[in-house]
């Protein structure tokens, strides 16, 4: 798996989406968003991390490279895809994404929120559609305390939580996700 450059699909609308886009494109990845409101994004995100009284501290600016409503616009080119939905939409949108899974590279995906079971759906996926190569990834909570100021536009965040884990699997990925992912978001 590449980790330098990657090419990372967040998939989802919500507050977390709005944060770890610019993170993560700030970093020096190229971000791509599948949503069910396309039209409703700007290519450029903007992350502002607030103290509690409102006052912006710094501000991210993210970039989106591609902006989509359809899986194939957007997954046979990802290195890694991230969940940032309710956990009750995992398992059908892995189903909707893993025809268009490049079964030639690996991959790698995960959540924002590591609820229980969430390898056993990826796991799932990977029987049902012959996918060998692929590392699922999950964080224990949601990193940041965030929220959406302009939907599709503006997110906010008041930091990150004191701590934060992570689980990896196959475990030796996980320096290479660390370096790549989690200690840039």
């Amino acid at each position: 798996m590449t980790t330098d450059n990657m090419t990372i699909t967040v998939v989802g609308g919500g507050s977390s989406a709005h944060v770890l886009i610019p993170l993560l494109s700030s970093s020096g990845h190229t971000v791509n968003l599948l949503t069910r409101k396309p039209e409703r994004w700007s290519r450029n995100v903007e992350l502002q991390y607030q103290t509690f009284d409102g006052d912006v501290i710094r501000s991210f600016d993210g970039e989106l490279n591609k902006i989509s409503a359809d899986p194939a616009d957007v997954i046979p080119q990802s290195d890694a895809v991230i969940l940032c939905m309710p956990v009750s939409a995992y398992r059908s949108t892995l189903h909707q994404l893993a025809p268009h899974i490049n079964t030639d590279k690996e991959m790698a995906i995960g959540t924002v929120f590591g609820q229980g079971g969430f390898n056993w759906m990826v796991d799932e996926i990977k029987q049902g559609f012959t996918l060998k190569n692929i590392t699922t990834f999950s964080f224990g909570l949601i990193p940041w305390i965030c929220r959406v100021q302009e939907y599709g536009k503006i997110g906010i965040t008041y930091g990150v939580k004191p701590i934060n884990v992570a689980a990896v699997r196959p475990y030796e990925k996980f320096e290479a996700l660390n370096s790549a992912i989690f200690e840039k978001v």
